[in-house]
């Protein structure tokens, strides 16, 4: 019998019973980290199952679920109710990431593919484009948000997407708009 590498678990996940067959499909569930809420009595749980080839099963009765385990009668806080609020849209977050991929790893091939084609232009148009890449999200930005690409503060300069300062800084993200930079 051929021996496969043991698919990875998601990220910030663990199996605690191992791999289990069901008509020669073996799976295994497993858990992500336990949510609380301070001062709420209760957890939020999340769990899936994963298959040997590394799926995920999607379906409605098997898919990945969110287990609420507050009771019922409990009385909270507003306050407790939005970090409750806050904790479900995380943990829902998680768990569709489990099932779509990590975003990043999406975001990366796709800079691997800009960055392919940047390197077939000349230098000055190599750097006109890095330029109005990197601020592109930025234009739509108020002036006091951070640049959603880099995080970068106002006034701060971007950086690009290998880590080396971007050509010239902004000084708002008004001024960008505008086209004055």
């Amino acid at each position: 019998m051929t021996q496969h590498p043991e698919p990875a678990l998601p990220p910030n996940t663990v199996c605690e019973d191992g791999w289990q067959d069901d008509e020669g499909q073996p799976y295994r569930i497993f858990s992500g980290r336990d949510r609380r809420v301070p001062g709420v009595d209760g957890v939020i749980g999340t769990s899936a199952i994963q298959y040997s080839d590394g799926t995920i099963e999607t379906s409605e009765d098997d898919g990945p679920h969110i287990w609420l385990g507050i009771a019922a009668n409990e009385a909270i806080t507003a306050t407790q109710a939005r970090q409750l609020a806050a904790q479900l849209i995380d943990t829902a977050d998680e768990v569709d990431r489990w099932v779509s991929g990590e975003p990043d790893s999406r975001l990366n091939a796709a800079r691997g593919s800009l960055w392919l084609a940047l390197e077939k232009l000349s230098q000055l148009e190599r750097d006109k484009a890095r330029l109005a890449l990197n601020c592109m999200a930025c234009r739509v930005e108020a002036e006091d948000v951070r640049c959603p690409i880099c995080r970068a503060e106002p006034g701060q300069p971007c950086a690009d997407t290998d880590g080396e300062p971007r050509i010239a800084p902004h000084a708002s993200r008004a001024s960008v708009a505008r086209g004055d930079e």
